[in-house]
């Protein structure tokens, strides 16, 4: 399982933007790229067993 982690400095970077709609894009992002990353592990895990 993949894990994003919420280091303090990120915390406070994103907490320091005053551009909601910024932070909004780049909470978005984040996620996106967090359900990207999921998506690829699946297709690596579904071919590595194929291979077998």
């Amino acid at each position: 399982m993949i894990e994003i982690r919420k280091t303090e400095a990120y915390t406070r970077w994103l907490d320091g933007l005053r551009d909601i709609r910024a932070r909004a894009r780049v909470l978005a992002r984040v996620e996106r790229s967090h359900q990207e990353i999921r998506a690829m592990l699946n297709r690596l895990g579904k071919e590595s067993l194929n291979c077998e």
